[in-house]
């Protein structure tokens, strides 16, 4: 590992990841000390339909900001747009279907505003290749932001779900958009964008039907709509199928699983960011940084699984008390797919830089289809709630060995071009 790559990008996201690591754990046991598992199943139900909703209609926005530079900003505001105004639709569809209670129907479209804009700092940091302080920080303002909510709610002794979801997703939502704004008055304000050295999905998203940033955003959406339904399916059909209780005690594994997630995602962001250099050494100079990624990423995300899911039995009740015993189990599960899903991030935006959407989009699907096979399985079978967890796990194993298998096939070289009229 280079110490210009550790100074310029890689230790600064590692170390920030370690920052969510820790904030996200303690503002879970924070949330569910306050709420009880009652309140906390009901706070993470809508929680996760108001991420879910968000990140699965932001299509490949950020994706499509990072691999194509060219973009100015009302190109970047029309594509939020179209992505905002598809999820909060899906909002109003899930209010009239379910008819929560008011609060919870406003805060769900905050959680929606603060995940799809949220998204837009970070994306435009990767983008400039400022993977320092510009893009930790546009990750790390949110959540201290949702601190901030906390320890209000805490100060007043307010235990309502439907108030803790409002005043934390608003909190996040207010940074995300004066963050974005920011961002965007700089991208503004910024000269002409250099042509990039881009491959593989990169030179294929600017050739997408269209020329603006809400095609290139919807062509690579099918891929990335298949990408958040395999990491988000488990959270929200427990949200949408067991007790509040059930859903908690998920919950508890998901934070842990988030925590490893936060480490051994470090290498596939750096990674990612630096699209355009690390590639020129041709396919074999791309595999073995490929090898040293993933060694990386698996030495990270291992460092936090393996005490995490060993001790859980443990750590668990003494942390969020013993109501939350029964989530011993699922955190250890949950832990282990973590490691796994840090393969999974990291194979998934190699793919992007060195394939074709469409390559993602196969590689998705058999692991997409293991997940919601294996969870359906476990909820006919009525197992136990724990062994939920085997299923993203084997899906993330298997969508992994399929990425392997894309980006170890050679690249068809390009045709010649016709040269029309020679005889």
């Amino acid at each position: 590992m280079h110490l210009r790559g550790l100074a310029g990008g890689r230790l600064p996201t590692l170390a920030a990841n370690g920052a969510l690591l820790l904030s996200g754990v303690l503002s879970s046991v924070c949330i569910s000390r306050a709420l009880a598992p009652q309140g906390r199943g009901e706070y993470v139900t809508w929680q996760a339909w108001g991420a879910g909703v968000a990140i699965l209609a932001i299509g490949g926005l950020p994706q499509a900001l990072v691999l194509d530079r060219r973009h100015r900003l009302p190109a970047v505001v029309t594509a939020l747009a179209s992505t905002l105004t598809a999820a909060l639709v899906v909002v109003a569809v899930l209010a009239a279907t379910l008819h929560p209670a008011p609060l919870l129907v406003v805060a769900t479209v905050l959680v929606v505003v603060a995940n799809q804009v949220g998204a837009i700092g970070p994306a435009l940091a990767q983008r400039a290749g400022r993977m320092g302080a510009q893009f930790n920080l546009a990750r790390l303002a949110p959540q201290a932001a949702a601190f901030t909510a906390i320890a209000a709610l805490l100060a007043t002794g307010d235990r309502t779900a439907a108030h803790w979801l409002l005043a934390i997703a608003g909190s996040q939502a207010v940074v995300a958009v004066g963050w974005a704004a920011v961002a965007l008055r700089r991208l503004q304000g910024s000269g002409a964008p250099r042509r990039l050295q881009g491959s593989g999905a990169s030179r294929r998203v600017r050739g997408a039907k269209g020329t603006g940033l809400t095609a290139r955003t919807w062509h690579l959406f099918p891929a990335n709509f298949a990408t958040q339904v395999q990491y988000r399916f488990d959270l929200i059909a427990v949200a949408a199928l067991f007790p509040h209780t059930t859903v908690a005690f998920y919950a508890v594994g998901v934070a842990a699983q988030a925590a490893v997630l936060a480490m051994g995602q470090a290498s596939g962001m750096y990674r990612f960011a630096n699209r355009s250099g690390r590639l020129t050494g041709g396919q074999s100079g791309g595999q073995s940084g490929l090898r040293d990624e993933l060694r990386h990423a698996l030495t990270n995300a291992g460092l936090i699984a393996v005490p995490l899911g060993v001790s859980s039995l443990v750590w668990v009740p003494a942390v969020y008390g013993s109501t939350f015993a029964p989530a011993g189990p699922i955190v250890t599960v949950l832990c282990l797919a973590g490691v796994v899903q840090s393969v999974d991030y990291l194979l998934v935006h190699e793919v992007l830089r060195r394939r074709t959407a469409a390559t993602l989009l196969r590689g998705r699907l058999p692991g997409l289809l293991t997940v919601v096979t294996g969870f359906l399985v476990v909820w006919w079978l009525a197992l136990p709630v724990a062994v939920l967890g085997l299923a993203p796990l084997a899906g993330y194993a298997v969508s992994s060995v399929s990425f392997l298998r894309a980006l170890r096939r050679p690249v068809p070289a390009p045709a010649p071009p016709e040269l029309v009229g020679v005889r």
